[in-house]
């Protein structure tokens, strides 16, 4: 398994400067209330005219079979395991309930979310919230949707408490690197220069 390296973006009570910012923005993200309301996403960048509208909106407990579909599809796309789609609907309907753990969806019907869990920690009183996937599938892809998704759940964190959003990235991946630095997610420290890595290993339980 490849290193991992941390993304960590930390929340701002204010707007700033940065892709994620102007998106969440025109899209009007900023202002919207907490819930699952639908969100418009318009044409974006003029210089972008491919972009394809659609709408994003955080999802309820019943919409865990669509998350579960595309996580399993996800895993097959790229040769990871699944433990397939009732397993994964399982635990998502369980997860989606508890409150530490949202969905964001986009289009209708759903080509692409993002899910994210929410932790405690020690150094600061509020939580970490983790971006556990992204994906959007290949038919939609290269249409500021991906975007999208993770603009609306970085507007949402901090409405569920969080103060800091990290992702984590397989080392080899590029363009992956290269997608979240875009939107404000450094993969170096700015104040130090040093990159991070999280180190996991498996558990045997039996």
């Amino acid at each position: 398994m490849a290193p991992f390296g941390l993304y960590r973006w930390h929340v701002r009570s204010g707007w700033d400067d940065t892709p994620t910012d102007r998106l969440a923005v025109r899209c009007g993200w900023a202002a919207s209330a907490a819930g699952c309301e639908l969100w418009p996403l318009q044409c974006l960048d003029v210089a972008q005219p491919n972009l394809v509208p659609t709408a994003v909106r955080i999802a309820s407990v019943e919409d865990a079979p669509f998350v579960a579909r595309l996580l399993h599809e996800f895993n097959q796309e790229f040769g990871a395991e699944t433990p397939g789609q009732v397993t994964l609907e399982r635990r998502l309907r369980v997860l989606l309930a508890s409150g530490q753990t949202f969905a964001v969806l986009a289009g209708a019907p759903t080509c692409a979310f993002g899910l994210v869990t929410l932790r405690p920690n020690v150094w600061t009183d509020g939580l970490i919230a983790l971006l556990d996937e992204l994906y959007t599938t290949p038919d939609r892809r290269s249409q500021g949707i991906g975007s999208a998704v993770l603009a609306a759940a970085a507007c949402f964190v901090p409405r569920c408490g969080a103060t800091e959003f990290e992702i984590e990235v397989d080392e080899p991946d590029a363009a992956a690197h290269r997608f979240y630095a875009r939107h404000g997610f450094p993969m170096r420290d700015p104040a130090t220069g040093e990159r991070a890595f999280i180190l996991r290993k498996i558990l045997d339980l039996t």
